[in-house]
């Protein structure tokens, strides 16, 4: 089975060869406590997580440490061609 990463990574591999946007739906079951790209294990106290069930996971983007528990976590790809410069309306919700 791939990881996350993994997924995203070949989601995105694929949009660079045929140009379409992607948007993946997922959860984290057990609930886990993802780290930014560039966070150190030592930010988070590991066994408390252990302790309440939490995985520990690392995203590919960067930021602290995000609790995933019972929400609604979504990836995106998108061509750098469907993207207008200085387009405003490229961050938004779901």
């Amino acid at each position: 089975m791939l990881s996350r990463s993994a997924i995203d990574a070949a989601m995105l591999k694929q949009t660079e060869i045929d140009s379409l946007t992607r948007v993946r739906l997922y959860h984290f079951s057990p609930p886990a406590v993802s780290l930014g790209f560039h966070q150190k294990h030592i930010d988070i106290n590991e066994s408390l997580c252990e302790e309440r069930g939490y995985s520990i996971v690392r995203r590919p983007t960067g930021g602290r440490a995000v609790l995933h528990k019972g929400d609604l976590v979504y990836s995106i790809s998108v061509s750098a061609k469907g993207v207008v410069e200085g387009q405003s309306g490229s961050y938004g919700c779901i």
